[in-house]
């Protein structure tokens, strides 16, 4: 079965050379964007979840490497959070200060 799983340090290796041979991006480990996901949202909090469209949603987060599939999804945040936010207090965002080799063994190894 497969599963979104972020790459160990040689897949790491491997999307940071196809990054580079496809765009001329060096270091390159993934491309992250954010989306709202149409919901319904709690009749006590409605207003948290209204999005910069003023429709009701959740933030999703999302990083695919170099051959388009994803590596990373973090969702859950109302859709009135700023992406900035989101990524703030994902586990990728936090990963500098708590566990830099999982996500960033290159950067441990040098």
């Amino acid at each position: 079965m497969e599963v979104i799983q972020w790459p160990d340090f040689e897949g790491i290796n491997q999307v940071e050379g196809r990054f580079t041979s496809l765009a001329n991006f060096p270091g390159v480990v993934g491309a992250l964007d954010g989306c709202h996901i149409p919901i319904l949202a709690p009749k006590y909090c409605q207003a948290d979840y209204l999005d910069r469209n003023q429709t009701h949603s959740v933030n999703l987060m999302a990083i695919c490497d170099s051959e388009k599939k994803f590596t990373y999804c973090y969702a859950g945040y109302p859709g009135s959070v700023h992406d900035q936010r989101v990524f703030v207090n994902s586990s990728l965002g936090t990963a500098p200060n708590s566990c830099p080799a999982k996500y960033f063994p290159a950067t441990i190894s040098t």
